[in-house]
């Protein structure tokens, strides 16, 4: 399958995808992702790397099980982990990066857990499940198709106020929601609010609350 849009194409014809031109020799952006086809828990197929930020790494994958194109967070903590020479494993630095790693790990899975319970809402990413491998944990999330509030604001300006605040209900109603279940967003901003392919917004990236608990000391 193409690293990209996930699907199926014969690698012996051509190296580009026939269906979203993306060139699977394409180098990695960064030698700690993940190498494409990597296999998590026997289940998922890691695609190319699609946003990495200070603690997490989003992949496109594929669900062997449902057969279908999902999106996969692995937390990976920048300033206290690194990943073993030739293996996928997560290793937490010496010191008190250790501790900072090992709060941070128990944190993200216990709101990957939470997350999990909330997803009927329509506001904000699905997380279908969550994982413990490779010494790290992995969020399975929906994919989602669309551009971003921010990308939209640059292209089209400022949004007249009525519109804004019809468009934005939906995440606010979600926000309440999750909120209601102690989990705190930390970073809503247009990057990460999704417009998708049907109109609908959606609030990303949890992982940010992550900072609160790496950057405290034991």
């Amino acid at each position: 399958r193409c690293y990209n849009c996930m699907e199926e194409m014969d690698l012996s014809i051509s190296p580009l995808c026939p269906h979203c031109g993306y060139n699977q020799e394409e180098p990695k952006e960064q030698p700690y992702y993940l190498d494409p086809e990597t296999v998590i828990d026997d289940k998922y197929v890691i695609g190319r790397a699609i946003a990495c930020g200070g603690y997490g790494i989003v992949y496109v994958a594929w669900d062997k099980h449902l057969m279908k194109k999902i999106a996969i967070k692995e937390y990976f903590p920048q300033d206290c982990a690194t990943r073993l020479d030739g293996t996928c494993e997560v290793c937490a630095l010496d010191g008190e990066k250790s501790y900072q790693f090992e709060e941070g790990l128990r944190f993200t899975a216990d709101e990957a857990c939470k997350l999990a319970k909330l997803s009927h809402l329509e506001g904000v990413v699905h997380v279908k499940d969550s994982l413990i491998y490779n010494c790290t944990v992995y969020l399975i999330m929906e994919f989602i198709d669309g551009i971003t509030l921010k990308e939209i604001i640059m292209k089209d300006g400022c949004i007249p106020y009525e519109k804004a605040a019809r468009t934005v209900m939906p995440v606010l109603k979600s926000l309440d929601e999750v909120h209601k279940n102690g989990i705190i967003h930390r970073d809503i901003a247009p990057d990460n609010i999704i417009r998708t392919d049907d109109g609908k917004l959606k609030l990303i990236d949890f992982g940010a609350a992550v900072r609160s608990v790496s950057s405290e000391k034991p």
